[in-house]
């Protein structure tokens, strides 16, 4: 049996990333942020989010690139996610407040938050930064965002844009869906 590796190969300057895989990419503080999904759907609200290499794996492979004082908010997922810093700093915070506790991770450091623990990072070097990060299960699930930072009408839109992709996953009626890198 053949089989065509080429298919099989993902070379990071082919990658085609989400510029706003989900509402908080409009804020400050989150904008000049690139998710990539190379192996899996990963989470996105984005539904024109690119994935590479589509094919069931058991898991999922995404990436994350950051200006400096860039990342993502406090967020969960229902399955494990790993983080593997490929280049920067990376500040990692954590608890439903965010306060539970934080680490800076640089090149070659590995972090990974279980599941349904609240979790965000910041890029704190001086230049953009890229990361690497592992969704367990072919199915990453679902991504809850804490909302506790942010104002109250984008608060409220992140509400709706959230139930409308949590129906769209579930097979309901809305939008949303498609894949990303993580959250």
């Amino acid at each position: 049996m053949s089989i065509n590796i080429t298919s099989r190969l993902a070379k990071f300057d082919e990658l085609i990333p989400s510029n706003i895989p989900f509402v908080e990419g409009k804020l400050k503080g989150h904008q000049d942020r690139k998710n990539y999904s190379v192996i899996g759907p990963g989470v996105s609200e984005d539904a024109k989010q690119n994935v590479k290499i589509a094919e069931a794996h058991g898991f999922n492979i995404g990436a994350v690139s950051a200006a400096p004082m860039n990342g993502s908010g406090l967020h969960s997922h229902t399955t494990a996610e790993v983080f593997i810093i490929h280049s920067g700093a990376w500040r990692f915070y954590w608890g439903v407040d965010g306060t539970e506790g934080e680490v800076i991770l640089k090149k070659g450091d590995i972090a990974s938050f279980p599941t349904n623990m609240f979790r965000g990072f910041q890029n704190v070097s001086k230049e953009e930064a890229l990361m690497f990060v592992v969704l367990g299960e072919n199915d990453p699930g679902v991504i809850t965002l804490s909302l506790i930072h942010i104002s109250e009408p984008t608060r409220l839109l992140s509400i709706a844009v959230g139930v409308v992709w949590v129906e769209k996953k579930r097979g309901g009626g809305g939008g949303g869906g498609g894949g990303g890198g993580g959250g």
